[in-house]
């Protein structure tokens, strides 16, 4: 009969790589580039010290293939509405599009500090946000890994759609979304939308669209990029335990 052991050496080595691999992981966590959540937009007062009433808006009242828009609005100071993590070389427009019925509208308004799609009784639309660059202004997304966002609907079935225009042009979705009783800011609650495969490295426009159903009224806030959590980390550790792989010494004992 035949026993398989493992020398001394390979046991001795194996135990000082385990010591080190333990050791790398907090140093490797250290190393690794920390991100921060990246604010798109905020939907704070247009001016510090905010003010009420609506801040923009703009309607739609025919049912086309041309959404109405509102000329872009440039970022406000920081203390105010932060767009863009406050990118000074980033504006910031709205549209509304009426699919069908006879009116929607898109809206941010001070008082409430949120944005809107508001649809008549019997009524179809869609809501538009878009950020471009100015001054050949770009931002890399590639770290990040999803859109976090609040938001509150009388209605179930919006979906809110971001597309990322740079190199390429990529789009990423939230899903069908549930009814959380009323569009009241006092009643948001929290989604996502996850970034798939694509080029998020140079990004010069972004677009988000509250693709909307009859009858609702939705309210978004707080919309925000979120870093992938730990993927250096996890890659330095990978490097050192592939520095450190290395193959088995077996000894062969007959009996």
């Amino acid at each position: 009969m035949k026993y398989l052991s493992y020398s001394g050496e390979y046991i001795m080595n194996k135990n000082i790589k385990t010591i080190l691999m333990a050791a790398a992981l907090p140093l490797a966590m250290m190393a690794a580039p920390v991100y921060a959540d990246f604010i798109i937009d905020d939907f704070g007062p247009l001016a510090p010290g905010g003010g009420g009433g609506t801040a923009y808006s703009v309607a739609d009242n025919t049912a086309d293939s041309t959404p109405n828009p509102v000329s872009p609005l440039a970022a406000p100071a920081l203390g105010a509405n932060t767009i863009m993590n406050g990118l000074a070389d980033w504006t910031r427009s709205i549209q509304a599009d009426l699919i069908s019925g006879d009116l929607v509208e898109t809206e941010i308004c001070n008082n409430c500090q949120a944005a809107h799609l508001v649809s008549n009784s019997g009524s179809t639309g869609n809501g538009s946000f878009i950020y471009e660059a100015s001054m050949g202004g770009s931002v890399d997304f590639s770290m990040y890994s999803m859109i976090s966002f609040d938001y509150a609907a009388d209605l179930a079935g919006a979906v809110v759609q971001f597309t990322f225009a740079g190199s390429t042009t990529d789009i990423i979705t939230s899903g069908v979304l549930a009814s959380t009783g009323t569009s009241a800011p006092s009643n948001l609650t929290g989604a996502s939308a996850t970034f798939g495969p694509g080029n998020y490295s140079a990004i010069t426009r972004i677009q988000m669209d509250i693709l909307g159903v009859s009858d609702l009224d939705f309210t978004i806030d707080n919309v925000t990029a979120v870093p992938e959590p730990g993927t250096m980390a996890l890659l330095g550790l990978g490097l050192i335990g592939f520095a450190f792989r290395s193959r088995k010494t077996v000894t062969s004992v007959a009996a």
